[in-house]
């Protein structure tokens, strides 16, 4: 398996139709394959998805919330976003500590991003890139 780039929607209502808003993105990864040692990943703003539906959500799969704090920009990938993993480990670490969690980086396997971050951390609106075409 590689890295899979998932989107969920909300449904809301426009008119007499029901719209589907991308809400969340949901990176998933081979298990133990993000690289916690690097600094950051980056990953395309456009990118093939798939549409993740309330059911792909499964309790089995470690997944972290990726916080807007944890978002980054590199004017030197323009069509990208980044993901400070050093961020990450640190608000992790802290939440190990305070909370007494005990768990491995490596059993990670997804990160769930809020659409609404990467909006205003490009200063764009990124939801036409995640509309479906029909649904």
């Amino acid at each position: 398996m590689k890295t899979k780039i998932s989107v969920f929607y909300e449904e809301h209502p426009e008119l007499d139709d029901i719209g589907l808003v991308p809400m969340k993105m949901i990176v998933r990864f081979p298990r133990g394959k993000i690289k916690w040692d690097k600094s950051a990943v980056y990953l395309p703003i456009k990118a093939p998805f798939e549409r993740h539906f309330i059911a792909d959500f499964h309790d089995e799969i470690m997944s972290v919330t990726i916080a807007f704090e944890d978002l980054i920009m590199n004017l030197e990938w323009p069509n990208y976003f980044g993901i400070s993993l050093t961020h990450v480990v640190e608000r992790m670490d802290k939440m190990k500590k305070r909370d007494h969690f005990d768990f491995d980086y490596n059993d990670i396997e997804q990160f769930i991003i809020q659409i609404d971050d990467l909006e205003e951390l490009l200063c764009m609106v990124v939801r036409p890139f995640y509309e479906l075409e029909s649904y």
